[in-house]
């Protein structure tokens, strides 16, 4: 395996560096989520549907515990169908904190097989539009 980070914006993990075949890599787009009620929506919608033109594309949300709806909220825009997108959302029902919130992402993306995992955040710091920029040229897909 394979580490690539892109700092200072988004990480992003090389799960399979011999994936060179004739499908589309397997992306995972991997949420971190804390209280982000007010923003994970919107930061669902920023993600370009244009990745699933270069890319077998899910996106995992876990909430980590967060006090407020942050997982109500994912859930019900996953269950709308609006999104471009398979999207799964997960609670972390005791606070495992930034680190154990990833552990918990990556496990998860390599026990489904996915090639790639961006790593972006609930709150928006980290621009979603910028995945196509940054996943397009670096992996030459």
């Amino acid at each position: 395996m394979g580490l690539v980070a892109i700092v200072p914006a988004i990480s992003i993990m090389n799960l399979n560096p011999s994936v060179k075949s004739m499908q589309k890599p397997r992306l995972l787009i991997f949420i971190v989520a804390y209280h982000a009620e007010a923003t994970i929506e919107i930061v669902l919608q920023r993600i370009p549907g244009k990745l699933n033109e270069k890319f077998h594309i899910e996106v995992l949300v876990i909430d980590d515990a967060s006090s407020d709806n942050t997982f109500e909220v994912s859930q019900k825009i996953s269950a709308s169908g609006t999104l471009p997108f398979h999207t799964v959302v997960l609670f972390n029902p005791v606070n495992l904190g930034y680190g154990g919130n990833q552990k918990i992402g990556y496990h998860y993306a390599i026990k489904n097989g996915f090639d790639y995992v961006a790593l972006i955040h609930g709150d928006g710091q980290y621009a979603p539009e910028c995945l196509e920029n940054l996943l397009f040229p670096f992996f030459d897909v």
